[in-house]
């Protein structure tokens, strides 16, 4: 996925991300649920190209592509369905961290 993103190749990245999530629901019936497979057909439906449900159990996102056209239609398709859309944004700097140290936390 990376190497089609810094290659421009949006549309592969879109095709990965959904083999990548095909393998993924492979691995455990608790992956997905009904809901969650109902959103995602229908965004691939009006024009996402793939996508994969990241974050932590019991919570996280629905990561899609779609080309910027089809992007309102998948939208306005999911918001339909109950989903809150999320703005998304790649870092030119990359993921950013920090430590806390916890001798100085304060009880």
């Amino acid at each position: 996925m990376k190497n089609q993103l810094l290659r421009g190749k949006l549309n592969d990245f879109g095709e990965l991300l959904h083999v990548a999530w095909q393998s993924k629901k492979r691995l455990s019936p608790r992956i997905t649920t009904p809901v969650i497979d109902e959103l995602y057909e229908s965004a691939l439906g009006c024009g996402a190209v793939g996508g994969k449900v990241v974050g932590a159990g019991g919570g996280g996102y629905m990561l899609l592509y779609c080309e910027f056209e089809r992007k309102h239609e998948v939208i306005a398709v999911l918001k339909k369905m109950g989903a809150v859309p999320t703005k998304f944004a790649f870092e030119a700097r990359g993921v950013q961290n920090w430590r806390v140290n916890e001798s100085h936390n304060q009880s």
